[in-house]
């Protein structure tokens, strides 16, 4: 089914897949107008003060600390692919592997890990990946919290993969006006991809379209990032919807031209880091495309050229 749709010169399409959960709040409506006028990394870690008087994991005897999420999520996000040769160890025993890790940590006063654990047992059926990967967070150092320590409530989905991140989605492309769109379907994520031309692609200009996006959805959960993908620079907001999360990115690959990516990811509420995986592997693609040599045209063609508007676009 649709879930809405952006207008043709700024935004993206994010179709909800069929059978899925309707979600408590629908996912940011691009089609109303952003007003006048920053990631793998999401609202799923939620970071909550550790106490003496909580009995769990990681509760410690010190103060209650503030640490914003979008900086645990830019840690975890950063060192992904130490969690992801965790899962992959056990893709060789069990290619169908598959499931949710719910790492439960408290970051102490100097940013290190002080303790960790599951919030709920894994649904991942391979204990030797979760050690792994509970493992894997315990190494990471964070920001120091201010004023004590601060505990961590942080899912992650772990789902096979191929060589091509978008081997078995399915693809749509059209071009007009200037303006290429593809839309793109996989299983339980839905991206679209605007290339569009624009006088500038700086902060304002991606947060006026971030600003809109996150305002369809009032009452969730949004956080601010400002990653860097294939050294160039963007801006995302990342909108958690209790059972879905969605992710759009700006960014600018082409000079003078917008490069705005949505992702859509129903497994649930919990990020699989599959969007993060799709929108990277979005933007490596375009910035290789746009840095490849445009081959000179014949100076005589020997029969007249067809013409026609073109569409696709290398995904």
């Amino acid at each position: 089914m649709l879930r809405a749709f952006w207008p043709s010169s700024l935004a993206l399409l994010l179709v909800g897949c069929a059978g899925a959960t309707p979600p408590a709040d629908a996912p940011p409506n691009p089609e109303a107008k952003a007003p006048p006028a920053e990631a793998p990394p999401a609202p799923e870690a939620k970071a909550e003060p550790a106490n003496k008087e909580t009995n769990v994991i990681g509760a410690l005897d010190a103060p209650a600390g503030k640490l914003e999420p979008a900086e645990i999520q830019k840690v975890i996000r950063g060192n992904f692919k130490a969690l992801r040769a965790c899962y992959e160890a056990g893709l060789q025993k069990n290619p169908n592997l598959e499931g949710r890790i719910a790492a439960k940590f408290v970051i102490g006063k100097d940013g290190k890990v002080a303790s960790i654990g599951e919030e709920t047992p894994a649904t991942l059926p391979d204990p030797d990946v979760v050690k792994c990967v509970l493992a894997a967070v315990e190494t990471l150092t964070f920001p120091a919290p201010e004023g004590g320590v601060v505990k961590v409530v942080y899912p992650l989905m772990f789902s096979p993969g191929t060589g091509d991140a978008m081997s078995n989605c399915k693809k749509s492309a059209e071009e007009k006006d200037g303006i290429r769109t593809v839309s793109i379907v996989c299983d339980k994520q839905t991206l679209k991809v605007t290339d569009m031309p624009v006088r500038a692609v700086d902060e304002k200009f991606a947060d006026a379209i971030l600003t809109g996006f996150e305002q369809q959805s009032p009452k969730m959960r949004r956080t601010r990032g400002k990653p860097t993908i294939a050294e160039k620079p963007g801006w995302s907001t990342v909108v958690d919807g209790q059972t879905w999360v969605s992710t759009l990115l700006v960014t600018e690959v082409t000079p003078g031209r917008a490069l705005v990516v949505s992702c859509l990811d129903e497994t649930g509420g919990a990020s699989s880091g599959r969007c993060d995986t799709l929108v990277e592997f979005i933007v490596k693609r375009e910035a290789a495309a746009s840095a490849a040599p445009t081959p000179s045209p014949s100076p005589t063609p020997k029969r007249p050229l067809p013409t026609g508007t073109a569409t696709g676009g290398g995904f």
